[in-house]
């Protein structure tokens, strides 16, 4: 086993895809909903209220699987639940916030907005604040560092694939 982040606190829990453990909660999968656009693949993104900008990730409840939870994310952060996976485009080791992301690419033949807000129930219920941005583009300052390992991932696979 391998540990992630060895001075994280808590009690540490193995990631099921791997041998590598994690802090509890850690496991994360972030299903990344893209589409073609006038200036290259864009890919969905939202404004959180208190956290700038995002993709929707979420936590691994115990027992679940990766594919799945992906998918129920994608539901209860932005209310889109016709969305399938299409690839896994990354597995990434977060040390700094003792994470392991499960990245998966997305796709729907959802009619979407440009923009829209979604009242997402978790942490008391929050308004997030969905829009396209084109991959090309990122990052971006409103950007936190916990989402730039996903970035390069996700331009690098969109890279190679297109």
């Amino acid at each position: 086993m391998i540990l992630c982040r060895p001075n994280c606190p808590g009690i540490f829990m193995p990631d099921p895809a791997h041998s590598i453990i994690v802090a509890p909660g850690g496991v994360k999968v972030c299903p990344v909903l893209t589409r073609p656009g006038a200036h290259g693949r864009e890919i969905l993104a939202f404004v959180h209220p208190t956290a700038g900008h995002q993709i929707v990730k979420g936590t691994l409840e115990e027992g679940e699987a990766l594919e799945p939870a992906a998918l129920r994310e994608l539901a209860e952060e932005s209310g889109i639940d016709s969305a399938r996976i299409m690839a896994k485009i990354a597995e990434i080791e977060v040390p700094d916030y003792c994470q392991f992301w499960h990245v998966y690419e997305c796709e729907t033949d959802a009619d979407l907005a440009e923009k829209w807000s979604f009242f997402a129930q978790e942490d008391e219920g929050k308004w997030f604040h969905f829009f396209w941005i084109p991959l090309a583009q990122l990052p971006t300052k409103d950007w936190i560092d916990q989402f730039q390992p996903v970035i390069s991932a996700l331009q690098d696979w969109f890279a190679a694939k297109d």
